[in-house]
């Protein structure tokens, strides 16, 4: 047994790197390790926003803080909030991030390595936000 105590040790919170749109801190929680890429804590600014992508066998997202949304291309769009747990299958090209309004933080779990693809415009996201009213 690992017990990892809220941070892995010595990581610190970077900002998320260029799959983002928006301002976005990335925290590691747990470190990778052969067969499995780790868990972060990532917190969005209002806006912010993941790129389009996939995780090859799956992502966990755990929604802990404020109001986001996890919407699937060219499908369906999930509004979620605190204590929210969203899992979406391998290979389904999805993006995720914060409302408006709000900050958005989650816990990521990557199942697989991620498929980074292109950017979601701010069309893109004013139409998956507007689905909500």
């Amino acid at each position: 047994m690992e017990v990892t105590r809220g941070q892995v040790e010595g990581a610190a919170t970077q900002p998320a790197g260029a799959t983002f749109t928006g301002d976005v801190m990335r925290h590691s929680v747990l470190p990778s390790k052969e067969g499995y890429p780790g868990m972060a804590t990532v917190i969005f600014s209002p806006k912010a926003r993941t790129f389009w992508h996939s995780h090859a066998d799956g992502q966990v997202i755990q929604v802990s803080h404020g109001s986001g949304f996890v919407a699937v291309r060219e499908g369906d769009v999930a509004f979620v909030g605190p204590g929210d747990v969203v899992f979406a299958p391998g290979g389904e090209m999805h993006c995720h991030g914060a409302m408006e309004n709000t900050v958005f933080i989650q816990t990521a779990t990557s199942l697989g390595a991620a498929d980074w693809r292109d950017e979601v415009t701010d069309a893109e996201y004013d139409a998956i936000v507007g689905q909500k009213n």
